[in-house]
């Protein structure tokens, strides 16, 4: 098996260090909301493209899981 070399090791470290630094605000802000207010968000982004996501929407119902959601009072929409 090949190794990776010293320099592909640091390549990925420097990636990965940047990636946390890009996605860092995003996931602050994420963390902000209420669990309301992410499964709301999380549905309309499910909604958003079906025709991209079916081979997926036949493996997952999203709609069971929102209900259920909503069913439990943790989502009011």
């Amino acid at each position: 098996m090949e190794r990776a070399s010293a320099y592909d090791l640091d390549y990925m470290r420097r990636l990965g260090e940047f990636m946390a630094e890009v996605h860092g605000d995003e996931l602050a802000e994420h963390l902000k909301l209420t669990v309301n207010e992410r499964l709301i968000r999380s549905e309309q982004l499910s909604k958003r493209d079906a025709a991209r996501d079916a081979s997926r929407a036949q493996q997952d119902d999203l709609a069971a899981f929102f209900r259920r959601a909503r069913e439990l009072g943790i989502c009011d929409r």
